[in-house]
């Protein structure tokens, strides 16, 4: 009840100033996320995301335990 899927015509620094995570394929909004201190979860091929700040997911078990991470105060 609390994900939303925003159009491409928000205002992404808006929208990760109001969030509690950032879920990304690719793309600059982890990137910016992360710059903002946010909890990045990271399902694609981004160019970041293998640096330890971001939250590599593969698998059902990755997002398990990154969600895990967030509710424990992961920054």
């Amino acid at each position: 009840s609390n994900v939303v899927i925003a159009s491409m015509s928000e205002d992404t620094q808006k929208l990760i100033e109001h969030s509690q995570a950032v879920a990304v394929a690719t793309g600059t909004a982890g990137w910016e996320a992360a710059l903002k201190g946010k909890p990045v979860f990271v399902f694609g091929e981004a160019w970041f995301a293998g640096c330890p700040a971001f939250l590599r997911i593969r698998t059902l078990k990755d997002m398990q335990a990154a969600y895990e991470k967030v509710l424990q105060g992961y920054r």
